[in-house]
This record gives structure tokens, sequence and C-alpha cells, in this order.
């Protein structure tokens, strides 16, 4: 069986992605259930984009890459993109169960979802831990979730042999 390559980002996008995520959540706590649905609903349309389409086309992924991504030295780090899409799948999930209670009037439900979704995003941006890529992990028996790159070629085990560790979870 040929190899595949497997797709990745950069662990500062990953993260900024979060922080973005938990700035928009944040919002749609303190505006309250009648107006931070719209705000609910955006990140609920953002989370989709990062689950269904891939993370590079990501609406926080663009503004990292034309913002910061632009100015900071390119890393030989980088992580599997499956968790991560996995993660926003998630989070999509999470906040059309908010929306929808929001939407019948069942504040304490919206409150406590939306709350679930800003603590899995800060976790990620502040600390770098992926709620969604450790139930991943778990549900998928342990298989590794980070690829150590030392160059791009090597995301694409078929053109160059590596060392590097790479991310086993193409399958």
């Amino acid at each position: 069986m040929p190899a595949r390559s497997v797709a990745t980002l950069d662990p500062r996008e990953s993260r900024f992605i979060a922080a973005v995520t938990a700035l928009v959540l944040a919002g749609a706590i303190a505006l309250g259930v009648s107006s931070g649905l719209l705000l609910l609903a955006i990140q609920t349309l953002v989370f989709a984009f990062g689950a269904v389409l891939g993370m590079h086309v990501h609406p926080y992924a663009a503004l990292y890459r034309a913002t910061l991504g632009r100015r900071l030295k390119p890393t030989t780090v980088r992580v599997a993109e499956r968790p991560r899409r996995f993660g926003q799948a998630l989070g999509m999930l999470l906040a059309v169960v908010a929306l929808l209670l929001g939407t019948v009037g069942l504040s304490t439900p919206y409150y406590v979802l939306t709350g679930i979704l800003l603590a899995a995003a800060l976790a990620q941006a502040v600390v770098n831990f992926c709620v969604g890529c450790t139930i991943f992990r778990w549900l998928t028996g342990g298989m590794a979730i980070t690829a150590d790159l030392t160059d791009a070629s090597a995301a694409n085990p078929a053109t160059k042999p590596s060392t590097a560790p790479r991310d086993i979870t193409i399958g």
C-alpha cells in the first residue's frame, strides 16, 4: 500500500485558532442568550469549516497566516491536522446543541455548553492542551497525535526517508 502524506499545521496556528475561538465564545457568554446566539451561530459555522473542509481553509487560520504567520519564523515542529479537525467537529456538535437549547429559551444548558467550549478553547490557547485531540487519541486506541517533522518533505514519507516521528493517524 503506498504511503500517504499526513496533513499537518503549525502548532502556533492551532493555538491562535483556539484563542480567537475563546474570544468569540466569551463574547457569546457575556452577551447573554438573546444576543450571544448570533456569535455562537457564527462560531458554529467556523467550527464547520474546520471540521468539514479542513484546517487549511479555517477562517481563523487564514487570519493567522495573514497576520502573525508572516512575521514569525517557520517552525520545524508540526502537528497533525486530523485530531484538530475531530476537535472542530466536537465543538460544532456542542455548539449546535447549545444553539438549539438557547433558541428554545433554555439558558442554563446554553451557558454550560458554551462554557465547556470556552474551557476547551482556553486549554488549547493557554497551555496547548487539545481536548478534542485527547478524545481522538482515546477513541483511536492511543495513536500518536503529533508530527515532529524536521522539514516539509518529511510530511510525505514517499518523497524522502525520515527518522523523525510521524503521525500514524492516517488510516
